[in-house]
């Protein structure tokens, strides 16, 4: 099943917002209190998540205190509205399908099932259900049963990373149906044979006790029976560990905890979606706050990746919460929510949807997520570049000398691939691997050139992120002095003569740290207007610029 757009009217700081969700996956960002917890507050209010365990409904819609606070209207009048617009799969969702088609006498049709349920709760008063399908609506007794059917259906799984559900017992637990309806029934044949052994034991142990008290004066009739056993709601431990060692999960750190939690979440929705056909079958919608929790840049790169994968191959609906670029979609940008408060005369009032459509569509993202900063910075442009593949440069000198590469005069040399070169200002930038493991994954097809002079530093962090040298990185530069950088590239004559008209600079390269900076930038520029001034195509000055073309347009699918 699908949620493909949610209403809320009047409820907490959802004046008035309508969202509208896409298959597989979906985001939805903002700052604190911009309205993502109310979002999932609303969706719960209305399926009423079912916890036999839990010590109180928390999800319980209040008109007298649910209902937006600023808003004007006699106490008598309030209602709050609660709207959401299912797709039911006549397959994956056969259970609930097929009830509404025969209880609502509606035709049969090719494709999902789109059902429309609207909640309205007003003060002292029942709620009010209505449901539309195409052009027909029920009310009353109807819509109810429709909407308890739904929310009996466990049609959402919900997970939060940053609380704890009430449980009587502290350890894991759940349904066995909801994570697989074939190995329940596998072992409901035990449950039986379970119970009645219990019952013989019971009959046998009543025997004994009754002959005990037939000793005395009085006699009694002795009855000795034992709770059924119980297999629907099953506790479970559950360990992670190595071959030598396995460790209760409780005693995990909360980022390895809570990402297990959440790809158990994922499991028991494709198990349901998997599983034989029953009368209540329903492949859930996932919804999950804030899977980075806990989890350090890098690894909140590599799990975002991962759920969208996973909502994708599973096609189970995961929509998320989340204050992390890295969760956000990168593949469909219509498929994450901006949310914000909006603010009047000084005061903070309802929660607004922030247009993010175009091609600067994270310019928004970053401004509410907080990615300006100075870590941030280098990158900002590739965040919002929007081709399939990226030379990653050390710098916008650099960048020229690889533009002068792509001169269709190179002939087979030539820099022959569709994409964008991109300085990132610097090697320190590629000190930051969360950043750059998030921009390898954003680009199907990347290379990254650095000076050979920052090899020793770099080569090891590269490596540790997968890349491989020669395959999508390398330096640049001759291994001699004053050579291991990109102008090591150039021909000799051409150093020697911006060298030999230039001794003041040259002379400077000996001086204080800001002294060499300034001479260092000048000799680039320097050499960079001679090179452009003299050279031509062809291996005399661009011979050892051609054994890095053929590296990079091998790997961003160039000619070889």
């Amino acid at each position: 099943m699908r949620l493909t757009r949610l209403v809320a009217t009047n409820y907490r700081t959802l004046q008035d917002v309508t969202l509208h969700l896409r298959p597989y996956y979906t985001a939805i960002c903002g700052r604190n209190d911009s309205g993502k917890t109310n979002v999932v507050r609303a969706i719960r209010c209305l399926m009423r998540e079912q916890d036999p365990f839990a010590y109180r409904d928390e999800m319980q819609l209040s008109v007298a205190e649910d209902f937006t606070k600023w808003v004007s209207t006699d106490p008598k009048e309030r209602q709050v509205s609660i709207v959401v617009d299912l797709a039911i799969d006549p397959l994956r969702d056969r259970g609930l399908y097929e009830f509404l088609r025969e209880y609502l006498s509606l035709e049969a049709q090719a494709g999902e099932l789109l059902i429309c349920i609207r909640t309205i709760h007003k003060p002292d008063a029942p709620q009010e259900v209505l449901v539309i399908v195409g052009d027909k609506v029920f009310e009353g007794l109807k819509a109810q049963e429709v909407l308890k059917r739904v929310q009996t259906s466990r049609t959402f799984l919900f997970h939060s990373s940053v609380s704890t559900p009430y449980r009587y017992s502290p350890r894991y637990g759940g349904l066995i149906g909801e994570v697989s309806e074939d190995h329940a029934r596998r072992l409901r044949g035990s449950e039986k044979a379970v119970n009645a052994a219990l019952k013989k034991i019971g009959r046998a142990q009543g025997a004994e006790i009754e002959a005990l008290l037939g000793r005395l004066h009085d006699k009694y009739k002795v009855g000795l029976s034992f709770p059924s056993f119980d297999l629907e709601y099953f506790p479970y431990d559950l360990t992670l560990g190595d071959s030598k060692v396995d460790v209760q999960l409780d005693e995990w750190g909360s980022g390895t905890r809570n990402r297990t939690l959440v790809l158990m979440t994922l499991f028991r929705a494709k198990q349901i979606a998997d599983s034989t056909v029953t009368a209540s079958k329903v492949t859930p919608i996932i919804v999950i706050e804030e899977p980075e929790s806990f989890l350090h840049p890098l690894a909140q790169a590599e799990f975002g990746r991962v759920i969208q994968d996973l909502a994708q191959e599973f096609q189970v609906q995961t929509i998320v919460t989340t204050h992390s670029p890295y969760l956000l979609s990168q593949d469909r940008p219509d498929a994450n929510i901006l949310l914000e408060r909006r603010v009047i005369r000084g005061q903070v009032r309802d929660t607004q949807i922030v247009d993010t459509a175009g091609d600067k569509w994270m310019e928004p993202f970053a401004l509410s997520l907080g990615i300006r900063d100075e870590a941030f910075a280098p990158w900002h442009d590739a965040f919002f570049n929007t081709s399939k593949a990226l030379l990653l440069v050390e710098g916008d000198i650099d960048k020229e000398y690889f533009d002068l590469l792509r001169d269709p005069q190179h002939r087979e040399n030539a820099l022959a691939f569709e994409g964008d070169i991109f300085p990132y200002g610097g090697r320190d930038a590629l000190k930051n691997q969360a950043l750059l493991k998030f921009i390898r994954d954003k680009f199907p097809r990347m290379f990254i050139t650095y000076d050979l002079d920052a090899d020793h530093d770099l080569r090891a962090r590269l490596d540790a992120l997968g890349f491989e040298r020669r395959i999508q990185y390398t330096p640049v530069g001759v291994d001699s002095p004053g050579k291991r950088c990109i102008e090591g590239l150039l021909p000799d004559p051409i150093r020697r003569r911006v060298y030999g008209d230039n001794p003041d600079l040259v002379q400077a390269l000996s001086g204080s740290a800001q002294e060499r900076r300034d001479a260092q930038a000048r000799l680039k520029s320097l050499l960079l207007h001679q090179f452009r001034a003299e050279a031509v195509p062809g291996e005399e000055y661009f011979g050892k610029f051609y054994q890095i073309t053929k590296l990079v347009n091998r790997a961003l699918g160039g000619s070889a």
